[in-house]
This record gives structure tokens, sequence and C-alpha cells, in this order.
């Protein structure tokens, strides 16, 4: 049997029912189907135990994978993600535009050119602009998963392709990560 426990956060409250997590807090809900994984999850007391009976290497593994989850759940509910990115450029400015129902942004003008990125925002994550630094954007969310995956598009969509990568720096970058306590706005 391996058995792995995690101790539950103040202010989360935690049901589970075949496999299927819901973790709320004052920041909202979060729910993840951990279906696929043979074991065992139950709540005792005030901490989460994930338990495989009988697991090979690969079930055994898959226990500490969840127990990453369901701690990235917590934090997410009770004090959230915060990520920040910084626009880079060297000679044109790249247009880096939350549109008006902020559902999608949009990076216009990369490396000069005419073609548009559009980057939809996942439901959940709030993308504002920085008033004090120029060309900077905080990224803030509840699900770990969604606010970095929101940035690894917008810092994909403007990698360099067919030029040296040394030379042509421009881009989206993600500068900090982190949880909303621990950075600066």
């Amino acid at each position: 049997k391996t058995e792995k426990r995690i101790r539950l956060l103040r202010g989360a409250n935690v049901s589970v029912k075949s496999r299927v997590v819901t973790i709320t807090g004052e920041r909202g809900s979060l729910t993840k189907n951990f279906k696929h994984m043979q074991c065992d999850i139950r709540v005792d007391g005030r901490y989460i135990v994930v338990e495989v009976w009988l697991g090979q290497k690969l079930h055994r593994a898959g226990v500490g994978t969840i127990i990453g989850h369901l701690r990235n759940m917590m934090l997410g509910v009770t004090i959230g993600f915060h990520y920040k990115l910084r626009l880079v450029f060297a000679h044109f400015p790249m247009i880096f535009k939350i549109e008006e129902d902020e559902q999608v942004v949009t990076i216009d003008k990369y490396l000069g050119g005419i073609g548009r990125k559009i980057i939809p925002i996942p439901e959940g994550v709030v993308v504002t602009r920085d008033d004090d630094v120029k060309e900077e954007y905080h990224v803030i969310g509840n699900d770990i998963e969604d606010v970095s995956q929101f940035c690894a598009r917008c810092s994909q969509s403007t990698q360099t392709r067919d030029k040296d990568i040394r030379k042509f720096l421009d881009g989206v970058y993600v500068i900090e990560k982190g949880t909303i306590g621990n950075l600066k706005m």
C-alpha cells in the first residue's frame, strides 16, 4: 500500500465523490476528475489521503502527482496565482491588446509583421496592464493550469522562427510567477 497525506489549508473545504475532488475556498471553487487513476481519495479530518493498493511503479508515482494537483487547487482557492508578463521589443513596437469583452488578447505587429495573433483568455483568468511599468501585464486566476497555459500561449505565439535568436529577442516573456501575496503588484 502506498499512501500520502496533505494537510488542508485554512479556509479550504474538500468534498470527494468517486475520485472527483471539489475544493472550495474564499476565492471560488475548483473541481478535478481523477477517475483515470486507480487510487482511493478520502478526507480524514484535516487531511486528504491518497492511497494505492498493490500498485506498480507507475501507479505509486501517480500518488505524488495527485497530491501536487490537490496542493495547487487548495492554494488557488485560498490565495490565488499571479504571473507577470513582459513585452520585449528592440525596434518594432509590439501591440498587446486586451479586447473589450476581455475574452481574447491580440498581439499585433510582432517583428513589424502584419500578422495578428489571437489568444483566448480562459474562464476565471484576469489579465490587467501594469500602470507603473511600461509593457508589463499581470495574469491572475485560481487555477494554475489555466494561468500558466495562457502565459505559455502568449510566449509561444511570439517565438522567433527562422532568425538568429541571439539577435532577435523580441517576444512576450514570463518574468515572475507565484501566489498573489508573494508578488508585488
